[in-house]
């Protein structure tokens, strides 16, 4: 909900048989859900600026990752993601 609102032109695809991609332009952001915990990944994140301090490059120099996400509070805040995301 947060990214349709951040980006009501974004587009949802699937990748590689189990990834939910949203696109804008390029590839934003992806969602991986599995029985127990999801995982969600922002692309391109070197050409943000971090002024919260939250984005770690993960195994990939251009993308930030937080796996593993057993419930919505080990997301950053809604507001946060958003400013990310626009």
């Amino acid at each position: 909900m947060l990214i349709f609102q951040a980006c009501p032109d974004v587009k949802d695809s699937i990748k590689w048989s189990l990834a939910n991609s949203l696109e804008y332009n390029s590839m934003l952001c992806s969602m991986t859900t599995f029985r127990e915990y999801c995982a969600f990944g922002l692309r391109k994140v070197l050409l943000l600026k971090d002024p919260t301090g939250i984005l770690q490059i993960g195994n990939r120099n251009d993308m930030w990752h937080k796996g593993r996400l057993a419930s919505v509070n080990h997301l950053p805040a809604g507001k946060i993601l958003i400013v990310y995301l626009k």
